[in-house]
Parts: structure tokens; sequence; C-alpha cells
């Protein structure tokens, strides 16, 4: 086993590669980013992207299964509270090949934990080309030889001391749900301050299963490393439910400052809130507009299970 002191630095790991299916992401899609251009091939040619693209949560969470998998299996690994960004720099199309490889780049100790750091690490993937596809920067939790037992360790996942990297910690406002509207919203809706709040959001027991048997992956000890990118993937439909399939979105680069406190489980209810943070024109595209929101999920017990920053594109009014 990989221990704090083993780690190298600034040395690219090879993870392994994946590859999808035109079935797996419509399939992906349907559960968590029904967006028309990861549903179907008509959708996606009516796009930016010009065909079906893969969902950046389904892309989140393969490359996270192989760095679960190849690296942090064997390592002292004790969780993750998130990631500073996840951004997809190149669309990942059916039969897309994509290699991945995670580097350690910083070692932070943990305040009041003697033998548990921080470690910064860049998951990164590319195309057979070399052409970089996606990048992660995440925060991973890893224990030294001189690190007791894990039932010894505080719940890391809600110190803000143990995950300064992602700032503050959100939680939901109590806004009402959005009334249903038929009506497409476009850049000029989305003012600054504007909230969008859903209704209850129940995890399908067949869903959370299929997505634990595909994403997950076993540590040498026997133990099950659960994939985090679940709770962001449930928040974004949450979201598009919400927000994007009634706006006129075009899509986005990906999310930044990620945080996954408390898992999912099947039956859970979450709930969500999302808050236009900024919103500003493309000088390059007059038709269109940037917006930022933050997004923030809580279960039936008001544990906030996952919260981020999204940036999307989103055409103007005509």
């Amino acid at each position: 086993m990989l221990f704090l002191e083993d780690l190298q630095l600034n040395r690219p790991i090879p993870c392994g590669e994946f590859e999808f299916s035109q079935r797996s992401i419509v399939d992906f899609a349907s559960h968590y980013d029904p967006q028309p251009f990861h549903l179907s091939d008509e959708g996606g040619k009516a796009s930016l992207f010009g065909r079906l693209t893969a969902s950046g949560m389904q892309s989140a969470s393969a490359a996270r299964h192989l760095v679960l998998k190849a690296l942090l299996s064997r390592t002292r690994f004790l969780g993750s509270p998130g990631a500073i960004f996840m951004q997809m720099r190149s669309p990942v199309w059916p039969g897309r090949k994509i290699t991945v490889t995670h580097t350690f780049k910083s070692i932070v100790p943990v305040a009041g934990r003697p033998g548990v750091a921080a470690v910064d690490g860049v998951t990164r993937g590319i195309d057979s080309a070399g052409v970089s596809v996606i990048e992660i920067n995440d925060l991973n939790w890893i224990g030294s030889r001189t690190f007791g037992a894990t039932a010894d360790l505080p719940d890391l996942a809600h110190n803000i001391d143990a995950s300064a990297a992602l700032g503050p910690f959100k939680r939901l406002g109590g806004v009402l749900q959005t009334p249903p509207d038929d009506s497409r919203l476009f850049f000029e809706h989305c003012p600054v301050g504007r909230i969008f709040a859903s209704a209850d959001f129940t995890i399908d027991e067949a869903a959370e299963l299929n997505y634990r048997r595909t994403f997950d992956a076993r540590h040498e000890d026997g133990s099950t490393l659960r994939n985090e990118w679940h709770a962001p993937s449930v928040g974004i439909r949450i979201m598009a439910d919400t927000f994007l399939l009634r706006s006129m979105n075009m899509g986005g680069p990906g999310l930044e400052l990620v945080r996954w406190p408390s898992g999912l489980s099947a039956g859970d209810h979450i709930r969500g809130e999302m808050k236009v943070v900024d919103a500003r024109p493309l000088k390059s595209r007059p038709h269109v507009g940037l917006l930022k929101a933050e997004h923030t999920c809580a279960n039936q017990r008001g544990e906030m299970v996952a919260s981020y920053a999204v940036t999307t594109f989103i055409r103007k009014l005509p």
C-alpha cells in the first residue's frame, strides 16, 4: 500500500482509458443530464457540438473511476472533499477513446490531524491524437504510516479547515420551488441574484445501483471506494429539470469548487437551488451570454450532498 511518504509529486501516473458507446451516453444522460445534445444524434446536430456528445458528468465519473481503481485503491486513501474544478476541453462522442493520468501536485497537512494531508492532484484525459479532453483538479485525503485507525478520523468532509481550497460551505436558502412555466428562458431573463429552486428529486434505486456498478471501485483492503461524482451528477439532473431544459442553454465548460460532503442513498429526496452570480454578454458572440451560477443540493435531513459553481452559455433574445 502507498502512504503519504511514498507519493511522488509532478509525475503523471497512468490510470487506464475509457470509451463510451452511443447507448451508454444516452442511458447516462437520460438519468442525469437529459439535454438534447446528450440524448440523440438529432439533438447533437442542432447544437454547437454538431453531434451526440457525452455529459461532462459521465466523463468525470469515468475518469474518477479509473483513478480510484488504478491508484487510490492501493493508497492510504481517507476520502475526498471535492474538486477545485472540472473542465471539459473537448466533447466526448461515441467511440472516442480517452487515456487518463493522475498527477499529485502538492501536499498540505491537515491542521490538528497528524499524519493526514490534503493532496492536490490533477486528472487529465487525452484522446489518441493527444488532444486534451478533460481536466479535473481534485483533493484527496491521504494518510501516512504514522496515522492510526480511520475510526479515529473526525468527519473531515464537514471540516472547512480540511478542505480550505474549496472555500466556504453553501446552504439552501429556503426559496420556494420555481413554478412550472413553459416559456423559454433567454439570457435577459437570468439577472444576477435570480434563484431557481426545485421540487424534491428522489434517488431511484435502479439508477443508483447501475451507477455504483459502473463507476465505483474496490480498495485492496476489500472496502468499497464510492465514486463521489454521483452527487454532482444528481445535482445536474435537478438543475436540468429546474433550469437547463427551460432555457436556451448551449452547454458549458465545466464546474468549479465542487463539494460532496454527504453520500447519497436510494430513496433519498434531494432538493436544489441555483443562484445566478454573474451574467455578461460575450463580445465575440453577440447573440450569446455567459451565466455563472451556484448550485446547492440537500437531502431530506437538510444535509448538503453537493454544491458547485457552474458556467454555461445561453442565447440572448433575438
